[in-house]
Formats: structure tokens, C-alpha cells, sequence
């Protein structure tokens, strides 16, 4: 079944820079022959309906801009648009590379993707058709979990931006208003977002591949 999620590991680089980030001691306990325990410690608390206000109040609103974003996590692309939203950005929001490829009506100026899809594509896939369709090096940010040098490499050599897992809320905001900042003006400019180019992409910007470690 080529929808059928499978798991890649236990994620424990993930876990150990997200219990870093939130100051939450990570514990493990294990015993050979018998099994293996990680434990968290989390502190009480109530829920704080101004959380996600406040958060928003952190980074600089970005009205206007175009952000397409593609997970097939139904709740973690929620959660992006959520947050994106609250910067005054406009967003779009898709489970594939098929969706984007049947939907998508206009350039955004930025690629938002998560770095492995199903059905083996992935998420310079769909960058890579954003940018041919409108002949346009469209900003591109991809999110994973994999730090292997050669995946980082890889994603340089397209000049694509990549975050690590969990997404540090400033750091994301920050990206976004490099890549807004630098877009080619012929995105910002154009009378007829909606049309295609017709021409093929035949050249490639070279970004810092990443902003560093979680």
C-alpha cells in the first residue's frame, strides 16, 4: 500500500533537541534482553489561551505574503497555517505533490515543505514543480528531521533553506523575512499572478543550507 505510513526510528534526535528547547529533562532507562524507557518531565500547568497571542507578538508580521504549505500531516499542516496566519500571511495549504499539481493557481513567494512525503516524493519535489511551472526561483524552506551532511548538501545544491524539526517559532519567522526580503522582484510585481510562464527553470539561487541545529 504506497499510502500506508511505515516508521523510520524512534526519532530520538527530534526528542532530544525538543526536550532541549522546551527545558524538559529527558531520561532513559534500559535493560538489555528486557526493554528500553524514555521518560519526560513535564511541568503542570493550565491552559493558557493567550499562549498563541503572545507568541505571534514575538515576530514581526508579514502581511501579504504568499506561503504554500505542504505536509501530509493533516495536524501539523494546521498548526503551520495557524502560526503563519497570525503573522498576517497568506496561506495555502496541501497533503501532496498531486494536490499542489492539481490546485495550485498562483506563485507563491515561498515553499513550505516537510522533507518526505508519501509515495516516496518529497518536498524538493514539489519545490522543484513550483519553480519550473513559473519559471521562478520561488523561496523555499524544507523541514526534516534527517541532519545527515549529504541530505544538507543535497538541499544546498537547490537552494533550499532547511530547519530542523521542531521548528523554533523566531527562527522560522526570521527565514521567511530573509527569503521575502531577497524574492525576485518580477514576483512582486506581476499584474497576472495566476498565468504560468511557460518557461523552464534554468537556473539555481545558492542559500545557507540551514540555520543551524536544534
Amino acid at each position: 500500500n504506497g499510502t500506508s505510513r511505515h516508521g523510520l526510528g524512534l526519532g530520538l534526535a527530534i526528542v532530544r533537541r525538543l526536550a532541549r528547547l522546551l527545558a524538559h529533562p529527558l531520561q532513559l532507562d534500559s535493560r538489555p534482553g528486557r526493554g528500553t524507557v524514555f521518560s519526560l518531565d513535564l511541568p503542570l500547568s493550565g491552559n493558557d489561551p493567550e499562549c498563541t497571542e503572545e507568541l505571534a507578538e514575538t515576530c514581526p508580521p508579514l502581511p501579504g505574503v504568499r506561503i504554500v504549505v505542504v505536509d501530509d500531516e493533516p495536524a501539523v499542516r494546521d498548526a503551520v497555517a495557524r502560526l503563519l496566519a497570525q503573522w498576517g500571511i497568506d496561506v495555502e495549504t496541501f497533503g501532496s505533490l498531486e494536490a499542489v499539481r492539481q490546485t495550485l493557481r498562483q506563485p507563491p513567494d515561498v515553499v513550505l515543505a516537510d522533507y518526505q512525503l508519501l509515495d516516496g516524493v518529497t518536498g524538493p519535489d514539489v519545490i522543484e514543480f513550483v519553480r519550473t511551472r513559473w519559471g521562478q526561483d520561488v523561496g523555499a524552506i524544507v523541514i526534516t528531521g534527517d541532519t545527515r551532511a549529504d541530505t544538507v548538501q543535497q538541499l544546498a545544491a537547490l537552494g533550499i533553506h532547511v530547519l530542523y524539526k521542531p521548528v523554533h517559532p523566531p527562527r522560522l519567522s526570521a527565514l521567511l523575512r530573509r527569503l521575502v526580503a531577497a524574492r525576485p522582484r518580477s514576483l512582486s510585481d506581476l499584474s497576472d499572478r495566476s498565468e504560468p510562464s511557460g518557461r523552464a527553470r534554468t537556473d539555481l539561487s545558492i542559500f545557507e543550507a540551514h540555520s543551524g541545529p536544534m
